[in-house]
This record gives C-alpha cells, sequence and structure tokens, in this order.
C-alpha cells in the first residue's frame, strides 16, 4: 500500500471503521512513516474539532416532510406531462402538410406543353394581324384590341 491508500484508512480509523487487520496494517505503517503520522494526528484533531460543534436537530414537521417526499411517487415534469396532449395536434399538422405536398405536387393546371403551345398560338395570331396591318391601308380591329393602341 502507499501513502494514499494508508491515509483513507486513517478517516475509517478515527471513525471506528477499521477491521482488526487494518488496524494492525496501518499501526505497522504508522511505526514507519512521519508523513503518516502527522496527517494522522491533522484527522484526529479535525474530528475532535467537529464534536466540540453544536448539534442541531431539525423540526418533526421538517422531517415529516422530507419523510413524505421521499416515499411518494415521483413526479413527471410538466412537459411529460403534456407530450401526448401536444402530440395529436403535431400529428394532425404532420398530416395536413403531406396531404397538402401530395395535392400540390399531383396537381397540374396545363402541362407545360400545352401552355407553351397556347403562348405561340397567340403570338403567331398577333404576328399575322401585324403583318396584315402593315400590308392593308387601315389596320384590323383585332389589332387595337391586342395591341391596345388606339387611333
Amino acid at each position: 500500500m502507499n501513502c494514499k491508500q494508508y491515509e483513507q484508512l486513517l478517516w475509517a480509523e478515527a471513525e471506528g471503521q477499521l477491521s482488526p487487520a487494518e488496524a494492525q496494517a496501518l499501526q505497522a505503517h504508522l511505526r514507519t512513516c512521519v508523513h503518516c503520522q502527522r496527517q494522522r494526528e491533522v484527522v484526529h484533531a479535525t474530528y475532535r474539532a467537529l464534536s466540540m460543534l453544536p448539534r442541531y436537530r431539525a423540526p418533526e414537521h421538517a422531517l415529516a416532510q422530507v419523510k413524505a417526499r421521499l416515499q411518494a411517487p415521483a413526479q413527471p415534469a410538466w412537459w411529460q406531462r403534456w407530450r401526448r396532449v401536444a402530440l395529436a395536434p403535431a400529428l394532425g399538422l404532420l398530416l395536413a402538410l403531406g396531404w397538402w405536398g401530395w395535392q400540390q405536387h399531383s396537381y397540374t393546371p396545363d402541362t407545360p406543353t400545352t401552355a407553351a403551345v397556347n403562348e405561340t398560338e397567340h403570338w403567331i395570331e398577333l404576328h399575322q394581324q401585324l403583318e396584315v396591318a402593315e400590308w392593308s391601308p387601315t389596320p384590323t380591329p383585332d389589332y387595337f384590341l391586342f395591341t391596345g393602341h388606339s387611333r
């Protein structure tokens, strides 16, 4: 054993918790180690100082309260109590968002090719009207409607 281990035995000796074999080993070490002899004096002085301090007893009602709290079943934290209550709206929101995302993904008002064809047809028709307007002495009424020009 080293001095650190014997130091723990010194505290056990002061508390009266040493077995006879440990007490004999400690006494043999103390005969040869000056450091541990001084430590023993410090430990015993500490215990003497502690024994001179006044002892106070807690009031009976305080002891009863502590015992009651120790024997009572533990109350779950507030967030654990509300976990189930919050789970239902959270799942509802998750389902609503999933349904909305699925609807957005499956909804196609016009396919891109149809929209492009409609826009292309519009510009072709407008171009044809402009060509007619260039060659005719008076523009067609549709020309004024599509372009917003006035006479």
